[in-house]
């Protein structure tokens, strides 16, 4: 077992500064902005960097949920992974994934935060993709767009801890 504390801490200071990019950028659109620019630069490099880090600590968790509940997990540790890249089945089998993880590690109760999180993650996917067909050529970086991804951030900022925790407790164990 390996302490997911470091893959944690990298996803959660990436989802902060993806957060803060958007709302620097949704603030600065203005003609001439020069923060513009710039924010909108850094979003799509932070954007795939909490990517591949959330995907590396989620792996890190897994391996680790399996020794300490072996068997008890609908998909593999590649599985687990898997499921967010694939269209349609990124719909819900992410949320099984973490509750797995979540009963793995021990515990009970309090998943609020897992269907919290998982709420904001299907707005963020429903939200942009009506938005997209309503509006063909609008801007992604409007208030609603933005307060949907900033809230979904800040709830997987909070899972990721509190999975964190919980593991890391157990590690000690």
């Amino acid at each position: 077992m390996a302490d997911p504390r470091p893959l944690a801490l990298t996803t959660q200071a990436l989802l902060a500064l993806f957060a803060v990019a958007q709302v620097m950028s949704n603030l600065n659109t203005g003609t001439g902005s020069r923060i513009f620019p710039t924010a909108i630069l850094f979003e799509m490099p932070l954007f795939l960097g909490t990517i591949v880090a959330f995907l590396c600590w989620l792996r890190r968790c897994r391996l680790n949920a399996e020794t300490f509940a072996p068997n008890t997990h609908k998909y593999s540790v590649g599985g687990a992974v898997g499921v967010w890249l694939v269209p349609v089945l990124n719909c819900w089998a992410p949320r099984r994934v973490m509750l797995d993880l979540w009963r793995a590690n021990g515990s009970a109760g309090a998943t609020w935060v897992i269907n919290g999180w998982w709420v904001t993650w299907i707005a963020k996917m429903v939200g942009i993709s009506a938005y997209v067909v309503a509006v063909p050529h609008g801007n992604l970086n409007n208030p609603v767009v933005v307060f949907i991804n900033v809230a979904a951030a800040v709830l997987t900022i909070v899972m990721v801890e509190q999975v964190t925790a919980v593991q890391r407790a157990k590690i000690k164990e």
